[in-house]
């Protein structure tokens, strides 16, 4: 009976080591790497998402929309933690804009983005990405045409916004 139980132990562990190998050719892993920090200041430099700002912008009235077929389509994901598309956040007393750019919108790698502050304010951003197997990396992102971001910077992914 020991040598049955035995037998059958070695058996298990032969079967689990042979499940648990992977073929080498398989892509284990999916990066996304497609988030962009922006900062919203007016001509003196005020920070436009902090309580403070006298024509601040209220965060919650942001609203994304995304280029689709040359229309613009507003988004929203209810199943994602950032339905919206982005969520703000604080560090030492300074708000910050996190936009989660959604690379299945792309055309030709571009994605197009409008920001929708106000019914008269808004801005358009754009962000390239590169796809490697199942990776999806921003290489490039602009705001009103303007180059603000590209990968061979070697810096955070994050800029200032002047909005007038």
């Amino acid at each position: 009976m020991k040598n049955l139980n035995n037998v059958i132990f070695l058996l298990l562990l032969v079967a689990a080591i042979a499940v648990s190998c992977k073929d080498d050719d398989v892509d284990c892993c999916t990066i996304v790497d497609t988030t962009v920090i922006m900062k919203f200041v007016d001509e003196n430099g005020v920070n436009l998402l902090n309580d403070i700002a006298e024509d601040g912008i209220e965060p919650a009235g942001i609203v994304l929309y995304y280029r689709v077929n040359g229309q613009w389509e507003e988004y929203f994901e209810a199943n994602l933690d950032a339905p919206k598309g982005y969520l703000t956040t604080e560090e030492s007393g300074d708000a910050f804009f996190i936009l989660y750019t959604d690379p299945g919108y792309s055309e030709n790698n571009i994605t197009e983005i409008k920001i929708q502050f106000t019914e008269d304010l808004s801005g358009i951003l754009k962000a390239e990405f590169t796809r490697s197997g199942s990776n999806v990396t921003c290489t490039k992102v602009w705001y009103d045409d303007e180059l603000k971001w590209d990968q061979s910077s070697q810096s955070e992914r994050s800029f200032v916004v002047e909005l007038r």
